[in-house]
């Protein structure tokens, strides 16, 4: 089980370093991009490589 401090440090570097949408500040929105976390997490436990995770979200 993935503790909430990881989903919570993703979310966090998803909205302030990667943004594409631009919703940062607005805290209605501190979801938006969650739908990326499990593959993330996948990433990081079974492949873990920056390019892995650049290439996904490059591809969304």
């Amino acid at each position: 089980m993935i503790k909430n401090e990881v989903i919570t440090e993703i979310r966090t570097i998803l909205i302030k370093d990667w943004d594409p949408l631009g919703i940062g500040a607005n805290l209605n929105l501190g979801d938006e991009y969650d739908g990326y976390i499990g593959s993330i997490i996948h990433i990081l436990m079974y492949s873990p490589s920056i390019e892995s995770i650049i290439l996904l979200l490059k591809k969304n």
